[in-house]
């Protein structure tokens, strides 16, 4: 009742009660909302009355109706509750958590190992009882041996402890290269090892491999042993880096690895001979079982590692971490000293190429200076040249005039001798003083015609003054 009229309130009367509360300030909210209810109608309040009850009882029927659905097909399964997903087991509950779990799951394989070899040292001492068939069966080394189908098994846990090692790794974050897809492989390999160990598959594969290459692949070869060994010490070798930071399970794929090598050099036409007196069959299979249990043990200790440091129950070593740290910050302090190497031969080649420069600029200006000093003593000897013809020239232009006003002088002279003669009327002196007048301005003009050339010669050399002043400007402009 209360939420409807609130709602009622909001949806219609606010505009009212808004102009109400401004009109009356000294009004509270509540006064307000209780005069806006009050006006209301008779007919509306019992609708809302009459309707909230219905509403109700409506809402009642479905939750009842709801709960009787379950009720009935809670009834109607066949089982009960821990037969839901919730309640099963998941895949990693099979995984041995505690220190006494595993120890028991060692325990149990060291059993079987033991008594597959008791059961195959006895087996000839039971061949009244079993006939040759259970002594074959018994053997450490054939087909269709129980030493076989544990070998089979034992690899086939192995490839299940593999691919949930697969499906764990996955959500690891800092595993950016992806090796989690390591273990896929591996579970691949276990299960092909399965089937190899239960049926022998190989020599099915090998006398095909050789009908399509043309290639001996005859199983006491040396070239099908090399190949089985090279792939498979490729691969624990991978294993190996992947489980390094579990001890058991890096000292235990070791084992394997080796174990597989002595298999593969036991198997070699020139030993197999040699060995066979100790009891190759015994060791072969010895080592063979050995190498399987070994990898199973790896994998499901690794796994357990795995499961336990995603949940943090391993803590984190702190002489790795520190380490890790040491290494990070040597490799840092390597690349800024090889940054600071680079920066400083940079720096040192740019150094190198402005003195290169610079001594380049110097050379070129010293060489231009060197022109320049001998373009100007050039001009200047071109210069002292011109002036030496031309003071030549002057001379000999001074000597053809004097040689001109000598000759003048002596026809002048003639002539006035002849005046003379002709002349008798006139007087000695009146001869005299022509005489000396003419001689006087013959003196008078080659002294004018001194002074000109002198003249001439001056400004000569106020010009060539000028254009040596004005070369060397030149000169100092280009320097």
């Amino acid at each position: 009742m209360r939420s409807y009229l609130v709602g009622f309130y909001r949806n219609e009367c606010f505009a009212q009660a808004f102009v109400l509360r401004l009109v009356l300030p000294h009004i509270s909210r509540g006064e307000v909302f209780l005069k806006m209810i009050v006006r209301r109608n008779d007919s509306r309040r019992r609708r809302s009355i009459v309707s909230e009850p219905t509403v109700a009882n409506n809402e009642a029927t479905e939750i009842s109706a709801t709960a009787e659905k379950k009720k009935s097909k809670r009834d109607a399964s066949l089982y009960a509750f821990g037969a839901n997903r919730s309640s099963q087991l998941k895949t990693t509950d099979f995984i041995p958590k505690r220190v006494f779990a595993v120890s028991v799951f060692v325990m149990v394989l060291v059993v079987i190992v033991g008594a597959l070899n008791v059961l195959s040292i006895y087996a000839s001492s039971w061949k009244p009882l079993i006939g040759n068939d259970g002594v074959a069966a018994l053997a450490l080394s054939g087909t269709g041996t129980l030493a076989a189908w544990f070998n089979s098994v034992f690899l086939l846990l192995a490839s299940l402890a593999c691919l949930q090692l697969f499906r764990l790794r996955k959500h690891r974050r800092d595993d950016y290269h992806g090796s989690y897809r390591m273990w896929m492989l591996m579970s691949t390999a276990c299960l092909i090892g399965s089937l190899e160990a239960g049926t022998h598959i190989s020599k099915i594969l090998w006398p095909l491999a050789q009908s399509l290459t043309g290639i001996s692949f005859q199983p006491s070869s040396w070239l099908p042993i090399a190949i089985s060994a090279s792939f498979l010490t490729l691969l624990f070798a991978r294993t190996a880096f992947e489980v390094r930071k579990s001890r058991a399970s890096l000292a235990l794929t070791a084992l394997a690895c080796l174990a597989m090598i002595a298999v593969s050099v036991i198997q070699l036409p020139a030993i197999s001979p040699a060995v066979a007196k100790f009891g190759g069959e015994i060791l072969l299979g010895n080592c063979s079982l050995f190498a399987i249990v070994c990898v199973l043990m790896a994998t499901v200790i690794d796994a357990r590692f795995v499961f336990l440091e995603a949940h943090g129950l391993i803590k984190p070593n702190q002489q790795s971490i520190l380490r890790k740290q040491e290494k990070r910050e040597k490799a840092a302090a390597k690349k800024a000293a090889i940054a600071d190497a680079k920066r400083k031969q940079e720096l040192e080649r740019q150094s190198a190429l402005e003195t290169k420069a610079a001594a380049k600029a110097a050379a070129q200006l010293a060489a231009q200076e060197a022109k320049a000093a001998k373009a100007a003593e050039a001009a200047a000897k071109a210069n002292t040249k011109a002036n030496a013809k031309k003071e030549n020239q002057n001379f000999e232009v001074q000597k053809d005039n004097k040689s001109m006003t000598a000759s003048d002088s002596q026809s002048a002279a003639t002539k006035s001798t002849k005046t003379k003669s002709n002349d008798f009327g006139t007087s000695p002196l009146k001869s005299k003083m022509k005489s000396t007048t003419k001689a006087n301005v013959a003196s008078d003009d080659d002294a004018d015609d001194h002074e000109g050339i002198l003249n001439i010669s001056k400004a000569q050399l106020r010009q060539q003054r000028k254009q040596e002043q004005r070369q060397k400007k030149s000169t100092r402009r280009a320097a």
